[in-house]
């Protein structure tokens, strides 16, 4: 009698720490949710640089480019977000190192050299966040990714391949 007492108890006790766990999840999720909101994205383009309208790029979609020096590629996101500050981190992946690339105060690069990691941060004005990058002789050829991280995680992957 004083072991089914036990048992019983003791299965108790675990729903009871079961259940309370499953409400901080809730609690804490709820507050994330408060304290870092999701970002919403709109739309998104990739593909070849055209032309400027004032800062934010025009693109030409596409996911095949072709090396040439002095072509231009790049991404765009729009966000649901107005008029607040965006912290963002592009990482954009090489098929192998390429012999030629730019280090500047906002992209570093991986420890293989097959990494450009930039971190901006970006006034939200018309919801929009983009970066160009551009080609010339010496870059790999083959396949590349761009993923776009915002504070709360994974924004946007683009794939291409540059021929």
């Amino acid at each position: 009698m004083k072991s089914k007492k036990l048992i019983i108890g003791i299965i108790v006790f675990i729903v009871l720490l079961g259940l309370a766990s499953f409400r901080n999840d809730f609690i804490f999720n709820k507050v994330k949710s408060f304290i870092c909101p999701q970002i919403t994205v709109l739309g998104e383009k990739f593909g070849i640089v055209t032309g400027y309208r004032g800062d934010i790029p025009r693109i030409k979609e596409t996911a095949s480019i072709t090396l040439k020096d002095g072509v231009s590629f790049g991404w765009i996101i729009v966000t649901k977000e107005m008029d607040k500050n965006l912290g963002w981190r592009e990482v954009l992946t090489f098929p192998e190192k390429p012999k030629n690339l730019a280090v500047t105060e906002e992209t570093k690069i991986s420890s293989d050299g097959r990494k450009a990691i930039t971190k901006r941060s970006s006034n939200l004005k018309e919801g929009i966040i983009y970066n160009t990058w551009g080609l010339e002789r010496g870059d790999p050829l083959g396949e590349y990714k761009i993923e776009i991280y915002a504070p709360q995680g994974l924004m946007k992957e683009f794939s291409f391949e540059v021929k």
